[in-house]
């Protein structure tokens, strides 16, 4: 007989999952599954079909319940997170004198910016660096503009540094990503005409991919290249490395899933070229604060504060970039919530979606 023997199937499912969890409760659903597709002699009385089928029915929409279950309960049974203090020497938020002095200031003006990069960028070249990397990041994800776009002043005021500090007879070649956006600045940046310049008469601009070095360059500032300006802007790295010629890029964006993807060949081309480049400047704003570096410094993470004078109160150092989960998670290990980490604080939003979900079955 078969319904016995799935009554007392469904029967262990209901008195086994508060006390096994999910994997018995998925175990008995499967099993349930099996004695149901297994060939059997069925009963001649109506009322016994009856039953049989409603406890089908019954069963696949457990087996269902079960597999939007178990995330709930997967949280429930996990240990809780349990907020920390910050990494100090003490238990209060001030830095230690040693973690100041190896922390980035946070300039509080884009003039400010400018020189710290320039500090940064000429500081590496005068240390031996040849293939540098600034990034300059504060759109907080608003992809209204382009990253040239915003960058595009920065970078001018950057150069401008760059060039004053070359002889007379020797030009730093402004590289942007095509020939357009090249045009439109020489036009913006007033080059023409000496008296209205906005950069030295020793910058000089070019466009990927057609536009080479020239005899007189010392130096290349490539402008937000992107994943299409990939091949020539590897090749014009190339070509200052045999020239031992300083090659600066400003936010590359070399690598994407439609052009290069992030397989074998993105890998590759990663620590052919990006791995290689020295990070001597690094500004990024965040919605809680902002991460900064310039060399020769550490990358700090700082947090708006209206509390303290300059409105910013120090995080963390760290050696290399931190990635974003890492600065989410030196967020709430900095600013604990009451309740975070407790499996319970989470109990009826799970249900909620679980009964919301199961009614829509």
């Amino acid at each position: 007989m078969c319904y016995p023997r799935l009554y007392l199937t469904y029967h262990v499912v209901f008195f086994s999952f508060p006390a096994a969890g999910v994997p018995r409760f998925a175990h008995a659903c499967v099993g349930a599954s099996r004695a149901r597709a297994a060939p059997v002699r069925r009963a001649a009385s109506p009322q016994l079909d009856s039953d049989f089928d409603s406890a089908e029915i019954c069963g696949s929409m457990i087996m269902r319940a079960g597999l939007l279950l178990a995330p709930a309960v997967a949280f429930l049974r996990a240990p809780a997170r349990q907020p920390t203090l910050p990494r100090s020497s003490t238990t209060s938020s001030e830095p230690t004198t040693s973690e100041l002095a190896d922390a980035t200031a946070l300039s509080d003006s884009f003039d400010g910016a400018v020189q710290d990069a320039s500090r940064g960028l000429l500081k590496s070249i005068g240390d031996g660096n040849r293939m540098l990397r600034l990034d300059f990041d504060t759109s907080m994800g608003d992809a209204t503009y382009t990253q040239l776009k915003l960058s595009l002043d920065f970078a001018r005021d950057v150069a401008v540094e760059w060039a004053l500090e070359l002889e007379e007879d020797e030009t730093l070649c402004v590289f942007f990503p095509d020939a357009g956006a090249a045009a439109l600045a020489q036009k913006d940046w007033k080059l023409d005409d000496l008296d209205e310049a906005l950069v030295p008469p020793n910058v000089r601009l070019a466009g990927f991919p057609r536009d080479k070095l020239e005899k007189g360059d010392a130096a290349v500032f490539a402008l937000c290249p992107r994943a299409p300006e990939r091949d020539a802007c590897e090749a014009l790295v190339l070509d200052c490395g045999e020239k031992n010629l300083p090659i600066a890029l400003l936010n590359p964006e070399l690598v994407d899933m439609g052009t290069t993807g992030y397989g074998m060949a993105g890998r590759m081309f990663k620590e052919r070229l990006l791995d290689k480049l020295a990070p001597c400047y690094y500004l990024r704003t965040l919605d809680w604060g902002a991460l900064a570096r310039t060399y020769p410094q550490r990358y700090t993470v700082w947090q708006e504060d209206s509390t303290v004078p300059d409105g910013y109160r120090f995080l963390r150092n760290f050696d290399r970039q931190p990635n974003s989960e890492e600065l989410e998670d030196l967020y709430f290990e900095c600013n604990p919530v009451e309740g975070e980490g407790d499996p319970v604080a989470g109990l009826f939003d799970g249900l909620g979606k679980f009964i919301d979900a199961f009614g829509k079955m």
